[in-house]
């Protein structure tokens, strides 16, 4: 597999479709970085080579935190999956 020891990071693996991904990887020999607000019980199953907690993707201050927090080494593959909805947007859909 093309993933085989590649070290990839995933947002918002803990759950939905990045937890689907995070599956995935493992199952393919990859090798987990997992970024999240807060680990989940099938998250942690996955054991992960590294977990990033405490990241929430509308905090930029947050946001810069990631690079230092991950200790492992280089990062081969980016899948920036977590997201938000851009709240004047959602308003205007849900009014």
């Amino acid at each position: 597999s093309y993933l085989k020891g590649k070290r990839v990071a995933i947002t918002g693996a803990n759950r939905g479709i990045g937890l689907s991904l995070a599956k995935e990887l493992v199952a393919q020999g990859g090798k987990l970085v997992a970024i999240v607000r807060s680990s989940s019980e099938e998250l942690d199953a996955l054991k992960p080579e590294e977990v990033i907690t405490g990241i929430d993707v509308t905090s930029d201050e947050a946001c810069d935190t990631i690079a230092s927090k991950i200790s492992g080494g280089p990062i081969d593959i980016l899948v920036n999956n977590a997201g938000y909805f851009y709240e004047p947007v959602e308003k205007s859909t849900h009014s």
